[in-house]
């Protein structure tokens, strides 16, 4: 079943971003203090994984939960689950600075956020505010 899923606004992206980047910042300079030659490596591993799993079951990572939002799938509105996520957080991560800068060019031409990116898009997902619930689903 096909939901009329809600908004999420630029800021609140932006802001989950801000948020996972210091997060994830911290997490890298504490790998790179204990294995200095494979810092980079671990927390890159560490990000994915802990990206993917908490997309997954939660829809959430630390910048989304500080930002009140969520990842849903489009049908339904329920959560990711792990195909999803793991399709979605790698294509953020090829894309990387590209994904910005479209979401930027469609903020300007449009005038508002778009409602999904890309990778949304391929993934079958959507970012909604965290208070969405679809009807049945209980957290």
């Amino acid at each position: 079943m096909a939901y009329d899923l809600p908004r999420v606004s630029g800021m609140r992206r932006v802001g989950s971003i801000l948020a996972d980047w210091f997060v994830w910042g911290v997490v890298a300079s504490v790998v790179q203090i204990f294995k200095p030659d494979w810092g980079a490596f671990i927390a890159l591993v560490l990000y994915i994984l802990a990206d993917v799993v908490l997309t997954a079951f939660l829809g959430q990572s630390p910048g989304r939960y500080v930002a009140r939002i969520r990842v849903v799938r489009v049908h339904g509105g329920s959560r990711p689950g792990l195909l999803s996520a793991l399709l979605r957080t790698v294509l953020i991560i090829v894309s990387g600075w590209l994904g910005l800068f479209i979401y930027l060019l469609a903020l300007r031409f449009t005038g508002e956020s778009p409602k999904r990116m890309w990778w949304d898009a391929a993934a079958g997902t959507q970012l909604v505010p965290a208070s969405f619930l679809p009807a049945g689903d209980v957290q």
